[in-house]
């Protein structure tokens, strides 16, 4: 209804009452001014205040901005300006906004990564996207299983388009250098997630069409998905609040909410979404590949998805996967700063809140594997051999033995070992020792550390060397050489050479034994040495001794 419409209905009602009452003076009067801003206020939600600034004037203002020459002196009208020279930095010009110019725009690919191919308009040959192309409206960009794009748009909006995805740019302009802008997407099927710049203007906007809906951007955070297999639709909104329509309705979803938009059906009424999953016992150093994430289990959550951007960098998306567990493994990942973003997947499909868990890989070169000692060894030498497998790229190596396993103990530490081999210059402790290995590259980084191993080194005792045999009249003394600390000896003799008939079997931690002197006639003797923990040598040679009768003059025998 217009003003006029508005002064005809008040001018019935008071010829319908001649003489009206105060109340219907009253009444009257509001029924006019109601009418009367009704135009008012649908005309500034239709308009665009432009505030002049220094060296501006009717005539650049009107080149930059309208259309028509002619709007010139009409907006000099609109606005009570009774001439151009009135013009004072600072104004507020009302300008209606289908007086302004609209420019044909584009959006930038910033960023690609696997398989994305650019269909151009009018059936021009498929392009191979790289950062920096630019699309057009009509143009189609498409991403495999593996690949994903990021694009900017002219307000600097961002647009990541992930796997097996289809969108085509329907509308891309701009309102001079006004900052507003009209990007009208749409997305045949996938999933896209998008940040967008709040709204300079009542003429910008921000739309994403799919097969069942339209997701009109109110707000700056959201994801919107077309499902291939049904006829159906899903809106996330985590910041602001977009307008979903479907059907013949239309939803706002405020942040935190989520709806379902069916092919001819309105969309759903808004349900919250899944809380973020948390991470408190996340791993966030990783030495060693593969990579193992652990989170949070979300009552309610069908399955989760899991991503992987570089730092926080959000416009590279390196990995994507959807699991129906909270934990995932991931077996090759290159050194460097990272985020793993992980959410929570409802019954209706509804991706919920994000968490960021931001982790680092520093498994480059990859360490060496363990040849020898493994863990657990006991080692009979002294000086054992260190030896591991060669590392592709590997210059050297860095080898650590310590005495504990925070290695604050150390008894080696050779940072640049040639070689996959060491061997100590010196004797080991005979305790539990602890060692690892790490590739250095050719410029010197060192790469992680391989696993701990513990070992032991427990020699076996030296094999007794007897130096002499005393006869004393009744008794004979046998005398050998100490093989260390803490030895037993096991002294034997018998009528046989493969001791089947053993005579005497006696243990002693001395190196000497004394006894009765035996009945004249051949016997066989040896000797072997025990340590405190139960390893022995073998037994010496085998000796052979012919016992003399008492009267007999001999007193020793070798």
């Amino acid at each position: 209804m217009t003003i006029n419409n508005a002064g005809q209905f008040f001018s019935s009602v008071a010829i319908r009452h001649e003489k009206p009452t105060l109340m219907h003076i009253r009444l009257n009067i509001f029924v006019f001014i109601f009418f009367l801003f009704l135009p008012l206020q649908s005309s500034l939600a239709n308009e665009w205040f432009y505030t002049v600034r220094p060296g501006d004037n009717l005539w650049n203002i009107s080149d930059r901005y309208l259309t028509r020459k002619e709007y010139a002196q009409q907006l000099l009208k609109l606005n009570q300006v009774k001439s151009s020279g009135n013009l004072q930095p600072g104004t507020k010009l009302r300008i209606p906004i289908l007086w302004l110019k609209q420019q044909p725009s584009s959006s930038r690919v910033i960023n690609a990564k696997g398989q994305v191919t650019i269909i151009r308009a009018a059936g021009q040959q498929p392009d191979s996207s790289d950062d920096n192309i630019h699309l057009f409206v009509g143009d189609t960009i498409i991403t495999g299983a593996d690949g994903n794009a990021t694009l900017e748009f002219a307000d600097k909006s961002r647009l990541l388009i992930q796997p097996d995805s289809e969108l085509v740019m329907d509308t891309l302009s701009t309102y001079g250098d006004s900052g507003m802008v009209d990007t009208r997407l749409r997305l045949p099927a996938g999933r896209v997630e998008t940040q967008v710049t709040p709204k300079k203007g009542p003429a910008s906007r921000y739309e994403i069409t799919t097969p069942t809906a339209v997701a009109a951007v109110r707000g700056t955070d959201f994801r919107v998905s077309a499902d291939t297999e049904k006829p159906i639709s899903r809106s996330e909104v985590l910041e602001g609040t977009v307008a979903v329509s479907g059907g013949s309705d239309e939803r706002d979803i405020p942040s935190g909410y989520g709806t379902v938009t069916e092919r001819g059906k309105p969309p759903i009424e808004p349900k919250k979404l899944l809380p973020a999953p948390g991470t408190s016992g996340t791993q966030k150093m990783f030495m060693q590949l593969p990579l193992k994430f652990t989170w949070q289990n979300i009552t309610d959550a069908q399955s989760y998805r899991a991503q992987i951007y570089p730092s926080t960098n959000f416009d590279s998306l390196l990995l994507d996967r959807q699991i129906d567990k909270p934990s995932i493994q991931i077996d090759t990942l290159p050194d460097n700063d990272y985020v793993l973003r992980i959410r929570a997947v409802d019954n209706l499909g509804l991706e919920g809140i994000n968490q960021d868990h931001a982790f680092t890989v520093n498994a480059q070169p990859a360490h060496p594997d363990i040849n020898e000692p493994v863990n657990n060894a006991i080692l009979r030498d002294i000086r054992p051999f260190f030896s591991w497998t060669d590392v592709n790229k590997a210059g050297k190596y860095h080898l650590q033995i310590a005495e504990d396993n925070t290695f604050t103990s150390m008894i080696y530490d050779i940072p640049a070992n040639k070689g996959n081999q060491f061997r100590p210059a010196t004797p080991l402790p005979e305790k539990n020792l602890y060692w690892r290995v790490a590739s250095v590259d050719i410029d010197g980084f060192d790469g992680p550390f391989s696993n701990i191993m513990m070992f032991q080194i427990r020699p076996l005792p030296g094999i007794p060397e007897f130096t002499r045999v005393e006869y004393d009249h009744d008794i004979m003394t046998f005398n050998w050489r100490k093989t260390g600390e803490n030895i037993q000896y096991l002294f034997q003799m018998a009528t046989d050479s493969k001791f089947e008939n053993i005579f005497l079997q006696k243990t002693t931690d001395k190196n000497d034994l004394t006894i009765p002197r035996p009945s004249s006639d051949i016997y066989y003797y040896r000797i072997r040495a025990f340590s405190k923990s139960g390893e022995s040598s073998d037994f010496n040679e085998t000796t052979l001794i012919h016992v003399r009768p008492l009267n007999y003059n001999t007193r020793s025998q070798p």
